[in-house]
């Protein structure tokens, strides 16, 4: 799970052309973002220690799919939650659901940092 495989993926559901975009957007992501395309959040999860950690996923999630976000749930070692919601594309869960979301999140950080 890291973020090239994602970008490659939602580019061949989408039918468009993978070749030359996708190899010139992650040398980009390298240089100008100096950041790893190819490292994600199933490598590190484990890492993360004396965290708590409120996971919040949509089920019709399109880029974070939802069974590849369960692989990094259940690496994770430190306490965490996991919050699914069934409106929501990605980064639009909350516009979806406002009212539940922030009683979600007000609730964790009530029982969690009180």
């Amino acid at each position: 799970i890291n973020f090239a495989d994602s970008f490659k993926e939602h580019m061949i559901l989408q039918k468009r052309p993978l070749h030359p975009f996708f190899e010139l957007t992650m040398m980009w992501m390298k240089i100008i973002g100096k950041v790893n395309p190819y490292y994600g959040p199933l490598d590190m999860v484990d890492k993360v220690e004396n965290k708590k950690i409120l996971f919040i996923h949509s089920r019709i999630d399109e880029f974070s799919i939802p069974e590849r976000s369960i692989k990094v749930y259940d690496k994770c070692k430190c306490y965490h939650e996991v919050r699914w919601f069934d409106k929501g594309l990605h980064s639009r869960i909350r516009i979806n659901n406002t009212v539940e979301y922030d009683e979600v999140v007000s609730d964790f950080v009530r029982r969690n940092f009180n």
